[in-house]
């Protein structure tokens, strides 16, 4: 069994310029972050880096493999598990033809994973067979049971009654964008990176910053800080 890391890196992004380019210490992009992070745990077979964005072209494939993502894959409609497929049908790479491997889709807009994260994923794997891993984190009082949704300017609980203490629901997750981590073989079978069985990898709040708009990233700048 393999496993392959693929870092989607394009170049347009409406909610922050350059998002991929983005430094949190004035020195690495988030993009060089996330590669740094995938050679470092020294188990993958194979780091690409899937991107239209000509620097990133020029400078990285010294370090790992460089994919140049077409124009048609990188607009902002442009789904993931596309992405992911054309990687695997456009790189003679023997690895992902191999449909027992497993990749590793590691955005590099969630920042802060540690390398314990992947060994204990690798593990999980190795041990458990699990068909995808994806990070998730506690929605705590963002609960859907607590939400409301409008129509005609008319509210409308998402749940029938929904006026509980926090402490008597029960816990909610959501992904955090860190890891999704699945078998190649059941990814093109099923086209998405849910597939049970699944497993769960919980990540504290802070570690699970996605960093979307300007607002996250002042919270990745704050939390780097801490953390470096």
């Amino acid at each position: 069994m393999k496993h392959i890391a693929i870092i989607p890196a394009r170049a347009g992004s409406k909610s922050i310029l350059n998002k991929n380019l983005i430094k949190l210490d004035n020195k690495t992009s988030i993009t060089e972050m996330a590669i740094n992070m995938a050679l470092n745990v020294r188990f993958f077979d194979k780091v690409i880096l899937s991107t239209d964005i000509e620097f990133f072209i020029d400078i990285y494939e010294r370090k790992c493999q460089v994919y140049k993502r077409p124009a048609s894959l990188c607009e902002d409609d442009t789904l993931m598990k596309d992405v992911v497929i054309d990687v695997i049908n456009s790189l003679p790479y023997d690895g992902l033809k191999n449909r027992q491997n497993y990749i590793w889709l590691l955005q590099p807009t969630s920042p802060f994973r540690i390398t314990k994260d992947f060994h204990n994923i690798r593990e999980l794997i190795t041990r458990e067979k699990y068909s995808s891993i994806i990070s998730l984190r506690n929605v705590g009082s963002f609960h859907p049971s607590r939400m409301y949704t409008q129509y005609n300017d008319k509210l409308y609980p998402l749940k029938r009654n929904n006026f509980f203490n926090k402490q008597d629901l029960p816990d909610v997750f959501i992904r955090n964008g860190a890891f999704y981590v699945f078998n190649i073989g059941e990814f093109l079978e099923h086209q998405t990176f849910y597939m049970s069985p699944s497993y769960g990898y919980r990540m504290s709040n802070s570690r699970s910053i996605n960093i979307d708009g300007p607002e996250d990233l002042l919270l990745a700048q704050e939390y780097y800080k801490k953390v470096r």
